[in-house]
């Protein structure tokens, strides 16, 4: 496996929520919702990560304001290990080559999911708050952990 690069392309939610197995579902939906039954918000938009063999996950952006997104990353659990770091790092640096209002990210992980607060943070997010109780996960209400990563200034329109 050469994990020297991952390319990406845009995709849809329906693709998306395809890429999904069961293990990767479970993590990114709250209780009962289960993938027979839904799709990812259609609204977002959507890349998937490729290995030039096989797809390794997707990510989604959506814009929470005029100057920050809303990420989810999302790698199958087979390639985590192999290609997380570099999924991520290409997912900022698109994000920062080319969607040019941006001046900030954030995202929002269950504090279930410690090791996705971790890997996160590699990336130089900070945690900037928690969204209480706000998923029902594992049979429990829930917090999400919100992390930021300040880009820098932008003055261009979205892209």
């Amino acid at each position: 496996m050469n994990c020297d690069s991952v390319d990406m392309a845009q995709i849809d939610s329906t693709e998306a929520t395809k890429i999904c197995d069961d293990e990767l579902w479970d993590r990114i939906s709250p209780d009962g919702c289960k993938k027979c039954n839904s799709e990812l918000p259609p609204e977002w938009n959507y890349f998937s990560f490729d290995n030039g063999h096989e797809i390794v996950g997707f990510w989604a952006y959506h814009f929470i304001g005029d100057h920050t997104l809303g990420i989810h990353i999302n790698i199958l659990s087979k390639f985590r290990r192999a290609y997380g770091m570099l999924a991520g790092l290409k997912l900022i640096s698109h994000i920062k080559n080319n969607i040019k209002c941006v001046t900030t990210i954030v995202a929002e992980i269950p504090e279930c999911y410690p090791d996705v607060i971790k890997f996160t943070e590699k990336f130089g997010f900070k945690q900037a708050g928690v969204n209480h109780q706000s998923l029902l996960k594992n049979g429990k209400n829930t917090s999400e952990i919100i992390l930021t990563l300040n880009i820098g200034v932008k003055t261009n329109g979205r892209s």
